[in-house]
């Protein structure tokens, strides 16, 4: 009996030992840390958009500065606020770069027959040249401009389109070549007048300077 027992003994002894030798043998088969690794490593879906976004970002920058580069020729343009009758002001947009300079300013009181819808009527006198690169159109650069008799105001937009006996200015212009026309607005009656960039224009960045001419009211005829 005690043989028996003894043998036993020795059999279960064994089949402890096999069974620790192969749990021994799956914990040093087994990389559970590797393959975490290789899946943090496979999983940066994120990363990979936010360097093409920055990528695209950099590129639509570098195209916008590139074209308002060309369309100003290079030059520099500043903000011109004190400009006067006779004086040339300096333009860069979207659509190019250009001057125009204002001769003279008359007031009338009916165009073509018609009353104007506030005090009277002005017809401006001006040239605009092309200084820039492109090809520009005389009727986008004059469409630029506001008159008011606040500067802190828009009063009126060029309206000369809408007037048979007003000398527009239209047509295309090419590097170099000027325009010598009219632009008509709607104004109140005040001792100071103003012919300005819209700022809508300005805010949205389709004119990237403002320039103002102030006109006396002595120097209207």
């Amino acid at each position: 009996m005690n043989k028996f027992i003894k043998l036993v003994s020795i059999a279960v002894l064994t089949v402890g030992v096999l069974a620790a030798c192969n749990s021994d043998d799956k914990e040093e088969n087994a990389t559970p840390d590797d393959n975490d690794d290789v899946v943090e490593e496979n999983n940066t879906p994120g990363d990979d958009n936010e360097t093409n976004d920055e990528e695209q970002g950099n590129e639509a920058e570098e195209d916008e500065t590139e074209n308002r580069d060309n369309s100003a020729s290079d030059e520099q343009f500043a903000g011109q606020l004190d400009l006067r009758l006779g004086d040339t002001g300096r333009f860069s947009d979207t659509v190019g770069a250009y001057e125009i300079t204002i001769h003279s300013v008359k007031k009338e009181d009916e165009v073509d027959g018609k009353p104007s819808q506030l005090d009277y009527f002005l017809i401006v006198d001006l040239t605009i040249k092309n200084i820039g690169d492109s090809v520009i159109d005389a009727e986008d650069t004059v469409g630029v401009l506001d008159q008011s008799d606040d500067i802190d105001l828009s009063v009126s937009d060029d309206i000369s389109h809408l007037y048979e006996s007003i000398e527009q200015l239209s047509g295309e212009l090419s590097p170099g070549e000027e325009i010598t026309g009219q632009a008509l607005f709607h104004s109140y009656d005040n001792d100071q007048q103003y012919l300005k960039i819209r700022e809508g224009l300005i805010a949205a960045g389709a004119v990237y300077n403002q320039v103002i001419w102030t006109i006396d009211k002595s120097e209207i005829e």
